[in-house]
This record gives C-alpha cells, structure tokens and sequence, in this order.
C-alpha cells in the first residue's frame, strides 16, 4: 500500500496510546509486534516514507502511552528495534565513528556504521535540516530513553550512545535538541551511562557541542530558537553536572540533571518542553519539527 495509507492506518490506532481506557487493549494487541515487522521490512527495502510511517506509529505510543506505551515498545522491539533506527540514522550520515584520530576533525566529522546504508551521505549532520526518517528516529529513541529499560538496551549496543553523541552536534537544531534530551534522560539514575560518556573523546566532544549549542543560542540566527535553547540547557547540564569536566558555556542554563526529565504526556509546556506538534504524528516538543 502506498506510503500515506499505511500511516492513515498506524496514525489512528497508535493514537488511542493516549486514551487510558483504550491504552491497555492496544498494549495487549499485535499493533506492537505488527508495526515492528513493517518498520523492519521498510528498513530492508530503504524506503524511507514508510520508515517514517512506523516510525511516528512507534513514537506516539512511546509518547502518549507514557511509562506503560515506552515499556511496551521497547519490549516488542528489544535489540531490534535500536538497530533499526540506528540503521535508519546510518542511512542519513548520523553516527560516532571517527574519520581519523585528530582532535580537530573526529568532534565534527560523522561518519556511517560500516556495513550498514553503503550509500549514505557523509554529511547530513551539517545540514540544517536532517532527513525526516533520521529526525523522527532519533524523536523516537528521544521518547524510549525516558524509560529505566532503555539504559540497557543502549548499554548493550555502544553505537547507540555514539550516535546519539553524534546528533547532539548536528547542525539541525531539533536534532540536537532530541539528542541531546535523550542522553540526559538517559544519565538520570543510569551511572552505567554516566561512565560510558565519560570514557574515550565523548567529553571532549560533547564540551565542544555544548560551547557551539551556546553559540547558537547566542547568534539566534536557526529560526529555531526553542530547539537552540533546550539542547544548549541540556548539553550544559551534560557537561556540568554528569561529566563533570568544567564550564561549558553560559550560566543561563539550569543546574539540575532532573530538569528536563518530565514525563512528555503530562510535562506542562516550559520553553516547549513537553508541548506535543499540533499535528499529533509524532509525540514530543514541537520544536524538534
């Protein structure tokens, strides 16, 4: 079926992941299971426009379901799932391995996974605007690190980690936002996390990000000034308070590594966090479209 039908099918049902009567029968269904089968078949055959089809399908249940929808998806997924969309991210450029071992170069050039997506670009993360699949990929990872159960699944595929390190120095500022949300979700209670970021150049890489996401912020030039701010809060709370390796830019950025951790079904709407798009395809902060 065309593309646009598949999501008119997937919008509605993942949709009822926000009504709490209708969440427990759509949680008992094969929704899960069945649109895990077509993100897979998508992810095979590259075709990106039904990638984003299962891929919002996913992030509204991972969204408005809450704690309960995050659990759920996660499970149905598992390992999978995280491979999946860190192919889907690869397809588009966005993952952690170094071109070389300078320092100058390896915090800005982002390569893709070996093996995986031979034709990407090997530039995307420079763009102002990633790829739609990559953007709702990470907005969907963003949405499942919010749940304890991710910590493991991102612990048993460092990749994952490297990718989101990646994005959270992606020119697209929604990008770097949903990265940059993710590992702070990720480090609350997660010490394993914590150590992971601490080891190797991520530090380094991620105070780089943090100085250029205050920069941005700074300049106000994106358009998307939401997004600028909530990833430079977040990296400098990253650099500051997990790592632990110095200033990171401006002082105008909250402290608290729990500042940000706000359930996205029920957080009220502070500097767009929380604040679901008005067209209801994928669950999280407006800004990140």
């Amino acid at each position: 079926s065309p593309a646009a039908t598949t999501r008119l099918a997937l919008a509605p049902l993942a949709a009822l992941a926000g009504q709490p009567d209708a969440r427990r029968w759509l949680l008992r269904s094969q929704f899960l299971p069945k649109t895990m089968e077509h993100f897979a078949a998508a992810v095979g055959k590259r075709d990106a426009q039904r990638q984003v089809a299962a891929i919002r399908a996913l992030a509204d249940v991972a969204g408005g379901g809450g704690d309960d929808g995050r659990r759920e998806v996660l499970r149905a997924g598992g390992g999978e799932l995280v491979q999946l969309i860190l192919e889907v991210l690869a397809s588009a450029g966005v993952a952690g391995h170094r071109i070389n071992d300078d320092e100058d170069d390896d915090i800005d050039v982002i390569l893709k996974l070996p093996g995986l997506a031979a034709d990407a670009p090997k530039n995307s993360v420079f763009q102002t605007q990633l790829p739609i699949a990559a953007l709702e990929a990470l907005l969907l990872l963003r949405n499942l690190c919010f749940h304890t159960e991710a910590k493991a699944h991102v612990t048993a595929n460092p990749r994952a980690l490297d990718a989101l390190v990646a994005a959270a120095g992606a020119s697209d500022p929604g990008a770097r936002a949903a990265a940059a949300d993710a590992l702070l979700a990720l480090t609350h209670n997660g010490q394993r996390i914590a150590t992971l970021l601490r080891k190797g150049r991520r530090p380094a890489r991620l105070r780089r990000f943090a100085s250029r996401a205050s920069k941005a912020v700074a300049a106000g030039t994106s358009g998307r000034a939401n997004a600028d701010v909530h990833a430079a809060k977040c990296l400098d709370v990253l650099v500051r308070e997990v790592l632990r390796v110095g200033d990171a830019g401006d002082d105008a950025f909250g402290h608290s590594p729990d500042s940000t951790l706000l359930d996205i079904s029920e957080a009220d709407d502070l500097r767009g966090i929380g604040r679901e798009p008005s067209d209801g395809l994928a669950i999280g902060p407006a800004w990140v479209r």
